[in-house]
């Protein structure tokens, strides 16, 4: 897709890219799907609590007490995953696998095994989510990111958690982007991370 062929291209129709191979076109599906379904209101109204009452931490630390001594994995290597790895039996799976990391089909021997999966949405684009939760299938599972859909449908195929984000404020996020800001520069101000959560905790605990 160009520019030019998106711009004016209905949400419906841009949403159907997340088919795509072409993973830039799939990112942008996703991004149109997010669009729609990861706003203030219906958070709210899933959730029961206001977007700007959710805990603004990283998911690592909303889960650090829960994983402690437990079987860990990661999906894609992340910042401050080493402070992570004192706590827990933590494996770090990643494409591109830096010192420590295992590769991609590590985790047809590892997920297995795990008591908890933290699963980039990312996988939603490269189309390997379905596979990483069929071997996942005995561990508490969470989908996270910025690119998260917000959506409990996923619970439906072996998610337990999602852990997003939802933007408030467009034109500063916008604006945001187009000076080039951070992640970190556009969720300061513009935008909170947000939690959507089944009950098979109890489960496990």
């Amino acid at each position: 897709m160009s520019v030019r062929q998106l711009f004016g291209m209905p949400v419906g129709q841009l949403a159907k890219h997340i088919k795509s191979w072409n993973f830039f076109d799939a990112a942008i599906g996703l991004a149109a799907i997010n669009s729609v379904i990861n706003t203030p209101e219906r958070i709210k109204q899933l959730s029961g609590i206001a977007a700007s009452d959710h805990k603004q931490i990283s998911v690592f630390d909303y889960f650090a007490d829960m994983i402690k001594g437990k079987n860990v994995a990661v999906i894609g290597h992340f910042p401050g995953l080493e402070k992570l790895a004192e706590s827990c039996q933590l494996s770090i799976l990643d494409r591109l696998p830096k010192a420590g990391d295992y590769p991609d089909p590590a985790c047809e021997y590892i997920l297995p095994t795990q008591d908890f999966v933290f699963i980039t949405a990312s996988t939603l684009v490269n189309k390997t989510l379905p596979r990483l939760l069929e071997l996942s299938r005995n561990a508490f599972t969470v989908l996270w990111g910025p690119s998260t859909p917000m959506t409990p449908v996923l619970f439906n195929y072996g998610i337990d958690m999602l852990y997003g984000t939802v933007v408030v404020a467009q034109q500063s996020t916008r604006q945001s982007v187009e000076e080039g800001g951070t992640r970190s520069t556009f969720e300061q101000v513009s935008a909170y991370k947000v939690s959507l959560e089944t009950n098979k905790r109890v489960k496990i605990f």
